[in-house]
């Protein structure tokens, strides 16, 4: 309990990650979108739950969409102010 509280105390620090990420490894991983690519992203975290061929377990499959859930307003943001770069 006391991990999840940290957790979702120190994400909102983190928001906009995916963005920066997406932007960084966009041409290596290839499939990620010119544009918005950090919200594209996010939107696979959130969907990893309901993915059937998911290799992970079902608590860190809903992680992984808490986490894309509370990045996504801030990633939407951040790749509107990269759309010139």
């Amino acid at each position: 309990m006391k991990r999840t509280l940290v957790i979702l105390l120190l994400a909102p620090l983190l928001g906009g990650c995916m963005s920066v990420m997406s932007h960084a490894y966009r041409d290596e991983i290839g499939d990620i979108p010119r544009y918005y690519p950090g919200t594209h992203t996010d939107g696979q975290l959130i969907a990893t739950p309901f993915r059937e061929n998911e290799a992970h377990a079902l608590p860190a499959r809903v992680g992984f969409a808490l986490i894309g859930l509370v990045d996504l307003p801030f990633t939407v943001v951040f790749d509107t102010l990269y759309l010139g770069l």
